[in-house]
């Protein structure tokens, strides 16, 4: 049983960290294609966060032009918050006590809160562009949401568990 948080194992530390790194990687992987008429957009993630989709194709029809740069466009803003929570994620959940513990629940939750927003902006029903989710994105959402179990589970832990044993009681009348 560890005594304080100060004792918390360097391999916990670590284990939290590569996921963290995990999630930054799956940024490298295909992410999303969207496609309308003959236009068609692929991007990974961290061509999200930079606004740099590769487009090909054209439109056929006018009425369809410009669904496929809006798509990629709203996805931009959660591909950026997953981008910055994965990469402050690594450093951050080093950090003593507590702080590193919450930190890397906090982070692992805005990871999560960027995929999610990408998968509504690529999702939407509203939108005439069809948009397929990759293999990029599924292992995001399966490390963040990895990180996030793990890092709250270990603040609960430290909240709760980790504390100093008492000191053991003092025998007033001891027996003869």
């Amino acid at each position: 049983m560890l005594v304080s948080l100060a004792e918390r194992p360097v391999a916990a530390r670590l284990l939290g960290s590569l996921l963290f790194l995990l999630v930054a990687g799956t940024l490298a992987l295909p992410f999303v294609a969207v496609s309308v008429d003959e236009r068609r957009a692929e991007a990974s993630g961290l061509e999200l966060a930079e606004g740099e989709a590769e487009l090909t194709g054209r439109y056929v029809h006018a009425a369809y032009e410009g669904e496929v740069e809006e798509v990629v466009d709203e996805a931009r803003g959660p591909a950026v918050a997953v981008a910055v929570a994965a990469l402050a994620g690594i450093g951050l959940v080093w950090l003593p006590g507590r702080a590193g513990l919450l930190a890397g629940a906090v982070l692992a939750g805005l990871a999560l809160l960027g995929l999610a927003g990408i998968f509504r902006t690529t999702a939407s029903s509203l939108d005439l562009a069809d948009a397929d989710l990759r293999a990029g994105f599924g292992l995001a959402v399966v490390a963040a949401a990895g990180a996030l179990v793990w890092y709250s589970l270990a603040a609960s832990r430290a909240l709760f568990w980790w504390r100093p044993k008492p000191p053991p009681a003092r025998d007033y009348f001891p027996e003869r």
